[in-house]
Formats: structure tokens, C-alpha cells, sequence
């Protein structure tokens, strides 16, 4: 069972990091032994999930909705992006270059759809989560989780209210989004839970359960808006959601692990 302590951002995940750990952290993610890895020692529980979620995925993206060309990119990347959550709720190390393709195809459909403060946040996704666990390789799974302190929150508060701000004048004065308030507001709670995720807070699942519901919003009002395409990145978010339950409930980052 892990440990977890109570701190906040200033643990340092990538100190002492030499680059030649970087560059053997890179390789691994080029071999077929790493993916296979990735899925394996999950629970029963999860495996029946991940299965049915590609069922619903490839279903909902070549059945229920007419073939565009948003159909390829909004179903592989929830098929990448989905199979990577799983794993990171297993602690198992899947994201990185998987990731990295997920939030590319998932930030091409978002600007399509004219939702660009998601876009960013698949950007950050990219930056921190895929990139970051890139370098580090295993230190991320060998990591102990954390319960993050009080000047941890009130740091991360005032970083969400300045992106959200940040976020949405883009979205309202450059970009000209339809979805501007529920976008912006989205994607700063993506990427607050995502931050979290990297450094191994708990409260991560959290955040994502909020984010979570608000995809499924954002998504669901694309699709009203005249966008099919976005019917597997709503059910995708759908998806999400449920591994966030499961996640806080029956996986190694539950609060119920304690010690």
C-alpha cells in the first residue's frame, strides 16, 4: 500500500534527473514491451471496463454518427486517450508518446468545433503530462501520492482564477469561441487536475470528476451546435467520468489508501 504525505508543488519530481535517464526514458516508449507493460496487472475490474469502453467508443464513432472528417480523429484519440487514463488509475505508465497523439487528435477536433480553450488545454496535456512523463519514466509510478497541504490549494486557487481570466479573454477577443464561458472554465479545470496528476496529488480525481462534468456539457453543446463528430469525444467524456469514480473509489489513488 503507498504512503501518502501531505505537501505541495514545491516536491520536486524531476530533481537529480540526468540527461542520459532522459534520453533511456525516451527509448523505452519505442518499444512494443513498454505498451504491453502499460495494460498489464490491471484489475479484473478494469480490464472489463476498458473493454467495454472501446465497444461504446467504436460503436458511437462509425454507427451512430455519419462518417466526416472529424470521425477518425475524434475516435482514435479517445481510443488512445481512454486507454491511457485506465492506466494511469492502474499505475501503470501508458502516457507519453500515446498521450502526446491522443491530445494532438483530440486539440485538431476542438479546433474544428471552435472550442479553443480546450485545445489548450490537449497543449498542456501534452507539455506536462506526456512530455514530463517522458523524462522521468518510472519515478512517476514509483512516486508516492500526496495529500496536498493548504498553501498548496491556495497557490493552485490563484494560479485556476488567473488562467480561467487568461482563458477566457482569448477565447471571448482572439479566438471568438461560441462556447467561450463553459470552455474556458473546462479547460482551466483540466488543466489545475492535470498538474496535480504529475506531481501525484490525490485530489487530482477530484478536480477531473469536476472537469469531467463539464466536458460532457461542452461536448453535448457542441453536438447541439451542428458538430456530429463530437458524439465520441461526448461519450469519451462520459467514459471519463466513470474512471474518475473508479479511480477515487477502487484504484491506488482512492483516499482509502492511506496508511
Amino acid at each position: 500500500m503507498q504512503h501518502v504525505s501531505k505537501s505541495h508543488f514545491s516536491d520536486n519530481i524531476f530533481s537529480n534527473l540526468s540527461w542520459k535517464e532522459v534520453k533511456a526514458n525516451f527509448k523505452e516508449v519505442l518499444s512494443p514491451q513498454f505498451y504491453v507493460r502499460g495494460v498489464s496487472g490491471w484489475s479484473k475490474t478494469y480490464y472489463a471496463f476498458w473493454a467495454f469502453g472501446l465497444a461504446v467508443l467504436t460503436y458511437t464513432g462509425f454507427v451512430m454518427t455519419p462518417f466526416n472528417t472529424l470521425s477518425i480523429p475524434s475516435w482514435l484519440g479517445s481510443i488512445i486517450g481512454f486507454t491511457c487514463v485506465c492506466a494511469i488509475s492502474n499505475s501503470s505508465r501508458l502516457q507519453g508518446l500515446a498521450g502526446l497523439i491522443s491530445a494532438a487528435l483530440i486539440a485538431s477536433v476542438s479546433i474544428a468545433t471552435g472550442n479553443y480553450a480546450n485545445a489548450f488545454m490537449q497543449f498542456v496535456y501534452g507539455m506536462t503530462l506526456d512530455v514530463g512523463s517522458l523524462m522521468i519514466g518510472d519515478r512517476w509510478t514509483a512516486r508516492e501520492t500526496h495529500n496536498m497541504d493548504k498553501f498548496g490549494y491556495t497557490m493552485l486557487s490563484l494560479g485556476g482564477i488567473l488562467l480561467w481570466a487568461f482563458l477566457f479573454f482569448m477565447d471571448m477577443n482572439v479566438f471568438h469561441s461560441p462556447r467561450a464561458v463553459i470552455d474556458s472554465f473546462e479547460a482551466t479545470l483540466g488543466v489545475m487536475s492535470g498538474m496535480l496528476l504529475l506531481f501525484r496529488y490525490k485530489s487530482a480525481y477530484i478536480g477531473f470528476t469536476f472537469s469531467g462534468i463539464f466536458s460532457i456539457v461542452l461536448w453535448g453543446i457542441t453536438l447541439k451546435s451542428g458538430h456530429p463528430g463530437s458524439l465520441v469525444l461526448f461519450f469519451n467524456y462520459i467514459l471519463y467520468l466513470m474512471n474518475d469514480g473508479f479511480a477515487l473509489t477502487i484504484s491506488s489513488w482512492s483516499y482509502k489508501n492511506k496508511d
